[in-house]
């Protein structure tokens, strides 16, 4: 490390370390007035910098992760993950392929399973898909049943990978918690400090 300093500075420096300079340090004068000090390199300086660019670099993934997450998805992709669900559950697809039909499905509530009891007093869902299919979906209670299962295993499949995701993190936490011990041994081994 080289740092200048005119006299002026080198005095207020000597002032601040009470007025002593290791043998290590060693005083070089480049101009009339002005000092160069050349100090010794810590030996650790090599592991601080690695560990400062691996926690650089874990807390620009986290970041971008944390960002892509707050991205909601838009309406188009949405509709294309209920549409899967709502065929795989057996709802009935009713395209609207005539210009009354069109404009008639923008009128209706997008991507929302609704129902309404039909003549004979049975219950049917429904729900508009002005984005990606540009349909109407049809279905009974058991086809609802269905699409309320799948829509309940992906949730469930959402929140495991969520924690799946804590969890890791939380290691490789533990993991840089424990490359930090003194004398290069982890918590627990050693001379039983800890």
């Amino acid at each position: 490390m080289r740092a200048r300093h005119t006299s002026q500075n080198f005095q207020v420096t000597l002032a601040r370390c009470g007025g002593r300079i290791s043998r290590e340090v060693r005083a070089e004068a480049d101009a009339p007035g002005e000092f160069v000090f050349t100090l010794p390199r810590n030996p650790n300086s090599k592991v601080r910098a690695r560990w400062l660019r691996f926690s650089g670099v874990a807390l620009l993934a986290v970041l971008g992760s944390a960002c892509a997450s707050l991205n909601p998805p838009t309406p188009e992709q949405k509709a294309e993950k209920i549409d899967g669900m709502l065929a795989a559950a057996g709802f009935k697809e009713l395209p609207a392929d005539t210009p009354a039909k069109q404009q008639s499905l923008k009128a209706l509530p997008p991507l929302k399973v609704k129902y309404y009891d039909n003549k004979e007093g049975q219950r049917q869902y429904w729900m508009a898909d002005p984005y990606a299919c540009k349909c109407l979906y049809l279905g009974d209670d058991a086809a609802y049943g269905r699409y309320w299962n799948f829509k309940l295993q992906q949730q469930i499949a959402h929140e495991q990978e969520q924690a799946a995701r804590e969890n890791l993190e939380m290691q490789q936490d533990m993991q840089m918690d424990m490359g930090m011990a003194p004398w290069g041994f982890s918590p627990g081994v050693g001379f039983g400090i800890w």
